[in-house]
């Protein structure tokens, strides 16, 4: 089997896998956490008023957190309406995609076999299963912040990925703060 065939075949396999884990039944039970309630009323605030610039939790302007997990949520909102699926699914596709990013880094670094592993290490591993299936902030910052590595380690070879690694950068900003200074330090 080819190499490209290969990795078709590995990204599939982690993809559908993933998305079994962290898709199904994404909205059962009730918001688990204060953050999830949070961000879900805000989202919800958004999509109430139509204000996509002045954050609200409730009545009370908010200022502590960039707003792309907010708006994406809202979007989620506009296309399925308000509800526990639709406030985690950005924090679940976000999941998936990790998955898939360190596969293609440890595919990048060290091996298909390497990156297999990474893969189904990340994808079944309890705790990360739980916060990809919560709708909070910190995995989608962490796809970010892997995808911005992927396009510094690539960047040298291609330099075609730098933009990668600046769009992963700008986007790892806007989900969660400036955290991503630490990576370029």
């Amino acid at each position: 089997m080819n190499s490209r065939a290969q990795v078709r075949r590995d990204v599939l396999f982690l993809f559908l896998a993933a998305s079994a884990a962290y898709l199904w039944q994404l909205g059962a039970g009730s918001l688990a956490s204060w953050d999830e309630a949070y961000y879900a009323v805000t989202s919800r605030g958004i999509f109430q008023t139509g204000d996509w610039v002045h954050l609200r939790f409730f009545d009370t302007p908010i200022f502590d957190k960039p707003p792309l997990y907010y708006w994406v949520t809202a979007v989620f909102y506009h296309l399925a309406g308000v509800s526990e699926w639709t406030t985690r699914l950005f924090s679940a596709l976000s999941g998936i995609g990790l998955v898939i990013a360190v596969y293609v880094l440890g595919r990048e670094l060290f091996g298909r076999q390497a990156a297999v592993a990474a893969g189904v290490v990340l994808l079944t591993s309890k705790d990360f299963i739980h916060y990809a299936r919560w709708g909070t902030l910190d995995v989608a910052e962490c796809l970010f912040l892997t995808l911005a590595v992927i396009g510094f380690v690539r960047g040298f070879s291609r330099p075609a990925s730098w933009l990668l690694f600046w769009v992963a950068c700008a986007l790892a900003v806007m989900t969660k703060g400036p955290l991503i200074l630490l990576i370029w330090a």
